[in-house]
């Protein structure tokens, strides 16, 4: 980030560990739903995740940080009730072989070699 998030509610990454798994499972999900099980609007075709509440992990940042993380890892940013404007810079990596059209039909782990030297 660009600016501290040292306490929590300062506008903070939030991220929920270990729900990855449970995101990818609800996205393929999705994708075999047909188009008219849900509104136009529900991108989720009616297959969103439910997120514990007490699950989230408020990510204490300065700036200059890095964060790494799998891009089905559920996210969002918290509320910043410091008297500081929040800002945040957001890449995103893949693979040379990942094709977008197809990624909710792979793996969580197809085409990173985890681990791999």
């Amino acid at each position: 980030p660009s600016s501290s998030q040292r306490d929590d509610d300062c506008g903070n990454l939030c991220v929920w560990p270990t729900q990855h798994a449970a995101v990818a499972e609800a996205v393929q999900r999705a994708q075999a739903a047909p188009p008219g099980a849900s509104s136009p609007e529900d991108e989720w075709r009616g297959q969103r995740p439910t997120l514990p509440a007490e699950g989230a992990t408020q990510v204490r940042l300065e700036p200059g940080d890095v964060v790494l993380a799998h891009q089905k890892l559920p996210h969002s940013v918290g509320l910043n009730r410091s008297p500081h404007i929040r800002y945040q810079v957001y890449f995103r990596l893949s693979s040379r072989e990942y094709k977008p059209a197809k990624a909710a039909e792979r793996g969580l782990w197809d085409n990173w070699r985890v681990g791999a030297e």
